[in-house]
């Protein structure tokens, strides 16, 4: 606990000599190519410069918050074959090309890749063009899909971590929930093959990105694409307008039989922008950094309130997305209200170590110093950025801005940005093993059940 102290071992390990690292930054233009096609298809190339293999994944501005059931359509997708293959004929396809297919979506984009040795890349591209523009599949297999999805979501309602999600969604955007607007069962019983099939289809329409890794050239990798018919504009990045807090603490409060208990803790930081984002790391570094950081020290190691605890500092994932400070913890139910107060206090008094905060300052630079990119992720973490609103190298930045940063600079930052935030805490729990009483006195209590977080 006494972050000061060392032992004879620790300091001779310190004391050892040695060279500084030199940081490394993603460079566009070296560490890939940039092309913006006339027709909205913007173009990556990064080459392999290690094996034999290609990687080329299709990103397109459009997710389940948009279509909820787009998630669906690829599980459909995959479980299809086409005009000229059955599923079975279409899975050995793609065995004897040795190429792996994945489809993810997100809340506001959807990717699709193909990963597999270069000899195969021009029969894979026409291949999954093939599957996704001419998909066969009986309606009896999305009768299946969507029994185990109601299964599925029925299965999340008793789930502990599912509940503290949906619960948390439900504080911060009411009615706008993920879990609320989706797709009701009866909606889903009158949903067909169709429908799923003009869901994947029209993201071909929509301007998007296509990043290829492997051997070949921009212009080589590219003549085995289909031109885009690009007809339809991006949808707009869905943003939900979050609750506005009526009292500096508000609590849903979720009854389930259980030993222990879920918390959730969040504040909006609506002074915030892209600007801080370094200092905001350098805070997490310091408020959660491993076990040296404040929240696992006084939380757990000092007190023994929780058996998991974390809090950190979170920007924007998107344009206009909130800047949130957020805590979670797993403990006894009788310890609930003592754990919530711990936790809001240190939001709000954050313990002072300049010796913590010096070790925070080397592990952020050291870090940078070390960090080195994969090539393989070079232009995600770029796409990441862009999607962000973050028009800069994080780490470069980094770099340059954390060795002028002192304590009393993220003091001031702590004191404006976060201190005194209004709060919104969740908590899944048994109301027999927890004292409601006791959290009344933190903050307006509502209790809510599956019905008000869940739609069915």
């Amino acid at each position: 606990m006494n972050s000061s102290s060392e032992s004879a071992f620790s300091e001779s390990i310190l004391a050892m000599k040695s060279q500084p690292i030199s940081p490394y930054f993603i460079q566009p233009g070296k560490d890939f190519q940039q092309s913006k096609g006339q027709n909205g298809v913007d173009h990556y190339t990064t080459i392999n410069p290690v094996n034999d293999l290609f990687t080329i994944t299709w990103t397109f501005p459009k997710g389940s918050l948009h279509d909820d059931l787009l998630g669906t359509a690829f599980d459909l997708l995959e479980k299809s074959g086409t005009e000229q293959h059955t599923p079975t004929e279409l899975g050995k396809q793609w065995y004897r090309l040795g190429v792996d297919t994945n489809f993810s979506v997100y809340e506001n984009y959807t990717e699709m890749s193909l990963s597999g040795p270069s000899a195969s890349y021009e029969a894979a591209v026409q291949l999954l063009y093939q599957w996704f523009t001419n998909m066969k599949v009986e309606q009896s297999v999305l009768d299946n899909l969507i029994a185990d999805l109601k299964l599925s979501r029925e299965d999340s309602i008793d789930d502990a971590d599912s509940i503290l999600h949906a619960l948390a969604r439900h504080s911060r955007f009411g009615n706008k929930s993920k879990y609320l607007i989706r797709s009701t069962n009866a909606e889903l019983d009158k949903t067909t093959v169709a429908q799923l099939q003009k869901a994947v289809q029209e993201l071909l329409n929509l301007p998007h990105q296509v990043s290829y890794i492997g051997k070949l050239s921009e212009d080589q990798w590219r003549k085995v694409i289909p031109e885009a018919k690009v007809t339809s504009k991006a949808p707009a990045i869905l943003i939900r307008p979050t609750t506005k807090t009526s009292t500096p603490v508000e609590i849903s409060f979720y009854h389930r039989d259980m030993a222990q208990a879920r918390i959730w803790i969040e504040s909006e930081l609506t002074e915030l922008s892209v600007d801080d984002i370094i200092m905001m790391k350098l805070f997490n570094e310091y408020f959660d950094g491993g076990m040296s950081g404040v929240v696992f020290q006084e939380i757990r190691e000092a007190r023994g309130l929780a058996y998991s605890a974390y809090g950190y500092l979170s920007w924007q994932r998107w344009a206009k997305d909130p800047f949130l400070a957020l805590g979670n913890a797993t403990c006894q139910a009788d310890k609930v209200d003592e754990t919530i107060t711990k936790f809001l206090e240190l939001f709000d008094h954050l313990p002072e170590s300049e010796v913590r905060f010096k070790e925070s300052h080397d592990a952020m630079m050291n870090r940078i110093r070390a960090e080195r990119f994969d090539f393989r992720t070079k232009v995600s973490n770029i796409q990441s950025w862009q999607r962000s609103n973050v028009s800069f190298n994080v780490s470069q930045r980094g770099f340059e801005e954390i060795p002028k940063i002192q304590f009393k600079d993220m003091l001031v930052f702590h004191s404006k940005a976060i201190k005194g935030k209004p709060r919104r805490i969740c908590i899944v729990g048994d109301r027999s093993r927890i004292d409601l009483n006791a959290l009344k006195k933190i903050g307006v209590v509502r209790e809510l059940n599956a019905e008000d977080i869940f739609t069915r």
